[in-house]
C-alpha cells in the first residue's frame, strides 16, 4: 500500500495499492492508478496487468490526455503492448476546449483516434439563465449540404494535424 509501482519492459504502473505475482506476471492496482507507456499516460481507478503478454485492463473513469487540450475519457480501456493500441469502451468522450464527441468505442493507435458505434456530438449549446449565449462549432457542419451525420459510420481525428476524416458508411 502507498506509492505502489511496477516497472516492466516499457510500461510503468502506479497506484495507491496493488499486488504483483512474479510467477504469473499478473498485477492488480487499485486507487488512483496510472499506466505510462512511452509518452502515453492513462489514468483510472483500477488496473489489471498481464505483463508477459503486455495487456492491461483499466476500469473506472479512464482518462488519457492526447495533447495539451484534447482528452479521451471512458468507462474502460484495454491497452495492448504488442500493437501499442488502446481500445476505449463504455461511454467514450473526446473532449477539447472547442468541442466534444461521444461514442461507444474508440481505438487509439499510431497517433490516430477512431470513434465507432453510434458516435454523436452532444448538445453544444452554452446557456446562461436558460438562454443560449453561444454554440460550439460542429465537426460535421457543412454549409452547402447540411448535416451529413447519417452518411458516415466512423470519425477519425488525426491528432497531429487536428483534421477530422470521415469514413463513408457502407450500404
Amino acid at each position: 500500500e502507498g506509492n505502489f509501482i511496477v516497472t516492466q519492459g516499457g510500461a510503468e504502473l502506479r497506484g495507491d495499492r496493488g499486488s504483483y505475482n512474479n510467477a504469473s506476471g499478473q498485477s492488480i492496482l487499485i486507487g488512483n492508478t496510472t499506466l505510462v507507456v512511452g509518452d502515453r499516460q492513462f489514468n483510472t481507478q483500477r488496473l489489471e496487468g498481464n505483463h508477459r503478454n503486455e495487456i492491461f485492463l483499466l476500469e473506472g473513469h479512464v482518462k488519457s490526455p492526447i495533447d495539451s487540450d484534447l482528452e479521451v475519457r471512458s468507462d474502460a480501456m484495454v491497452y495492448r503492448g504488442a500493437t501499442e493500441a488502446a481500445t476505449f469502451t463504455g461511454e467514450v468522450e473526446v473532449i477539447s476546449e472547442q468541442w466534444r464527441i461521444i461514442a461507444n468505442r474508440a481505438e487509439l493507435s499510431d497517433g490516430e483516434l477512431v470513434l465507432f458505434d453510434g458516435w454523436k456530438e452532444p448538445n453544444t449549446s452554452i446557456q446562461s439563465a436558460g438562454e443560449e449565449i453561444a454554440r460550439l462549432p460542429s465537426l460535421l457542419d457543412d454549409d452547402d449540404e447540411g448535416d451529413r451525420r447519417e452518411a458516415f459510420d466512423s470519425l477519425t481525428l488525426d491528432i497531429a494535424t487536428r483534421v477530422a476524416r470521415l469514413n463513408v458508411a457502407e450500404n
